[in-house]
């Protein structure tokens, strides 16, 4: 029983290993011929395929939305804006007395999120926000 098990696995492992061929659709008249090499002198050379189709050709195109963008400057930008009181060109730094980095980061994230644009988020765009604020918060 082992011996056809290891036999059968063998064959399987012979089988993928073999390499696959180009189909080459070629013309002579009003012959059609579809062969794996390239069409001879004297006939019209139509299409291709190569041996896997991507996966866009195999299932289909993909209909998901590209990711959305995030802008690197947001998080400055509404930094400058969350102040109150603070002139322009004021950093806040860790050393500003009152500063606490993971509870702005937090903030940032809630006001985004809460935006319109925000609401339309992705998984990955708000998986994005929430790393920051791991990261503000270590």
């Amino acid at each position: 029983m082992y011996a056809r098990i290891a036999v059968g696995l063998t064959f399987l492992i012979i089988a993928g290993s073999v390499p696959a061929q180009d189909i080459h659709k070629c013309v002579r008249g009003k012959e059609i011929s579809y062969q794996s090499e390239p069409c001879e002198a004297g006939q019209t050379h139509l299409k291709t395929w190569g041996t896997w189709p991507t996966s866009s050709e195999a299932y289909g195109r993909v209909r998901n939305p590209p990711p959305p963008r995030i802008d690197p400057d947001y998080l400055p930008r509404q930094a400058r804006r969350a102040r109150q009181g603070a002139g322009p060109g004021t950093v806040i730094s860790p050393s500003t007395p009152g500063y606490s980095a993971c509870a702005e980061m937090k903030r940032m994230r809630d006001q985004y999120l809460e935006s319109e644009q925000g609401r339309n988020t992705s998984y990955d765009g708000r998986r994005a926000w929430n790393d920051r604020v791991y990261d503000a918060c270590k």
